[in-house]
């Protein structure tokens, strides 16, 4: 069973892991509704299956060079944990949240 999950622009992962967790409780007794009722069939997992490497620290660290919109997708993707982080002007920061604005930004100095 499968249920998609939108994700819109301002929401970060724990937004995502929460709706996440309310899909899986809903498609998980819908299920078990169906096996009691003699309707589910079984569909075959792909053979490459769906693991992906477990990202590493480094992954959460800003780069001011990506767009905005990156930027932005790697602050929510990162919130809450472990949560990004930049080093600017000499100081290192931890990002919780970010927006993308209209407009040409100045080349940022690290």
């Amino acid at each position: 069973m499968q249920e998609k999950i939108p994700i819109l622009e301002n929401d970060y992962h724990g937004h995502v892991a929460r709706s996440a967790r309310g899909a899986r409780r809903k498609t998980h007794r819908a299920g078990l509704d169906a096996l009691e009722a003699g309707e589910v069939r079984a569909t075959p997992q792909s053979a490459e299956g769906d693991v992906r490497a477990k990202l590493g620290r480094g992954e959460a660290r800003v780069d001011w060079r990506e767009s905005a919109v990156s930027v932005n997708r790697r602050v929510r993707a990162f919130n809450p944990s472990p949560g990004a982080d930049a080093r600017v002007a000499r100081v290192e920061l931890k990002i919780w949240r970010c927006a993308t604005a209209a407009g040409q930004g100045n080349q940022a100095r690290s």
